[in-house]
């Protein structure tokens, strides 16, 4: 009979809906960021190898091109977030992608954190004008 005066407390299914509708974009991202790790040791020291060199690589082409590469990525995302279908789609390639071609997601990664470190170094700099 305590059951009857102290209902469970948990989270309801409707609330679970409500924050995968809210953040899905961050439930796929963490998805395939997994998934590259764990298959990159699954899949061995080649394509262990195959990973931090493109993610290098990449990472310099993202320094080298900063506004290039903001740019085709603000127009690949606006290409995504047109319809729920195309989302889901990209989702649904990305997490085959991490699992067959994890070298794939390390160069993306790369790419964005190559353009990412110029742009925060750029924001951050108060005399970047005298210094070129």
């Amino acid at each position: 009979m305590e059951n009857d005066q102290n209902p469970l407390k948990g989270f309801k299914i409707q609330e679970i809906e409500n924050k995968v509708k809210e953040n899905g974009l961050e439930i796929s991202l963490c998805t395939m960021f997994v998934l590259t790790a764990i298959f990159t040791l699954v899949w061995g020291g080649s394509m262990l190898l195959w990973s931090i060199l493109l993610s290098m690589i990449l990472g310099v082409i993202g320094i080298l091109f900063p506004k290039q590469v903001k740019r085709a990525l603000h127009s690949s995302m606006e290409f995504a977030f047109k319809e729920k279908a195309t989302k889901t789609a990209l989702a649904v390639i990305g997490v085959v992608v991490s699992i067959l071609i994890p070298a794939a997601m390390f160069a993306l990664v790369g790419l964005l954190a190559g353009k990412s470190i110029v742009m925060h170094a750029s924001s951050s700099c108060d005399n970047c004008e005298s210094d070129k």
